[in-house]
């Protein structure tokens, strides 16, 4: 039973981590065009808000978009309509006046020219990166702290890397699509600090996730390519379920994607696993896949994953402030769902592989990995 002190605590730290959260540990990318390229041979990247709204070409100033635009791109657009005008004119806009409607079609815009540039790789292989919770985009962002955590462009360098060394045994090739989402920032420290990233993971990590997830269905509906792999890591895994069927009534309208080979594998999945595939047949698509699945998935399990096991010494509580017993096995909780899967979708595909690589969660440590070859296997052959 809870004593008074410690619901005060949790209440206080909810009231800290609501709204505050969105702002104070917002990962955005306003400069990103100057960060890290767009476009590259073979590599092409997706910048998303916390609603799924997509970033412009266009530099935006990130101090700005998180004081006055609360990390939203829609709020900061209201809040510049100047800004806002210059860069509805450089996609060739006719309206250039911000409004809710010009907002709107100015989205619609970079989703098309997002679309289009991926199509005009005319790969016959793409490959989908997704990072999960708590990742800084590249090692030069600071905030005070001493300790310098593994950045998401970093870690897809090594999983392409990995990716691409195993692919020229096999003389094939694959155009490698990175997705940068607002994962939340928070770094770990005491137990005080341990207890924030719940909260944070939580309340605001997942939520964000869902809503890129049903959001990049726009631009995948579209895709021509009929060979699409994903590599999630952590809480990538909720990006990928809302991508691929509706967990949500709210979005049904959206087709689910309609390619014939859809491959998914969920590394270091920072997730339940009945609870939340139980759904998986809920989809919009034209395809007869309860027939003749289009999507096959492979878990990456590590079952010594101590953030996935919330592992504080003897101490595991991996149900607790999000549910993340499915990367790591805990209490068999992958085994449960291949049963699940085995009894309700049988013309599906579920797998595991396994990574004894360490306990890290990093996702360079589960690439690095010898398990890692399962992976590719999987998504290659």
């Amino acid at each position: 039973m809870k004593t008074k002190f410690g619901i005060l605590i949790t209440f206080l730290l909810s009231i800290q981590l609501s709204g505050y959260a969105q702002v104070k540990h917002a990962v955005t990318f306003g400069n990103h065009s100057e960060r890290i390229p767009t476009k590259e041979e073979n590599i092409y990247r997706i910048f998303m808000d916390m609603n799924g709204d997509y970033y412009p070409e266009n530099k935006i100033s990130d101090e700005e978009l998180k004081k006055s635009g609360q990390s939203q791109l829609k709020i900061w657009a209201k809040k510049y309509p100047i800004q806002f005008g210059e860069i509805a004119k450089s996609y060739n806009l006719n309206n250039t006046i911000y409004s809710e409607e010009n907002y709107s079609i100015l989205q619609d815009s970079i989703r098309s020219i997002i679309t289009n540039q991926i199509n005009n790789y005319r790969s016959q292989n793409l490959t989908w990166i997704i990072h999960g919770f708590r990742k800084k985009t590249v090692k030069d962002e600071t905030d005070g702290f001493k300790v310098e955590y593994p950045n998401s462009n970093f870690e897809n360098l090594e999983c392409r890397n990995r990716i691409t060394t195993y692919l020229l045994n096999k003389e094939m090739k694959t155009v490698f699509i990175e997705v940068y989402w607002d994962g939340k920032y928070l770094p770990r420290g005491g137990l005080l600090r341990t207890i924030k990233l719940g909260f944070l993971f939580k309340n605001h990590a997942i939520p964000n996730a869902i809503e890129c997830g049903y959001s990049l269905r726009k631009i995948l509906n579209k895709i021509e390519c009929q060979k699409n792999n994903f590599i999630s890591h952590s809480t990538g895994t909720y990006v990928i379920s809302n991508l691929l069927f509706n967990l949500s009534p709210e979005y049904a309208d959206i087709k689910t994607p309609h390619q014939m080979d859809i491959r998914i594998a969920l590394t270091a999945s920072a997730s339940p696993g009945k609870k939340l595939f139980k759904k998986y047949y809920n989809r919009n698509t034209e395809l007869n896949y309860q027939e003749t699945d289009n999507y096959s998935i492979l878990n990456f399990i590590n079952k010594n994953d101590f953030v996935l096991l919330k592992k504080r010494g003897f101490i595991k509580l991996p149900k607790l402030l999000g549910n993340t017993t499915l990367g790591c096995d805990y209490k068999s909780e992958s085994k449960k769902l291949k049963e699940f899967f085995e009894m309700n979708f049988p013309n599906s595909t579920y797998s595991e592989a396994y990574n004894n690589y360490n306990g890290d969660h990093w996702f360079k440590s589960y690439t690095k990995s010898d398990g890692f070859e399962d992976v590719m296997y999987f998504l290659y052959k």
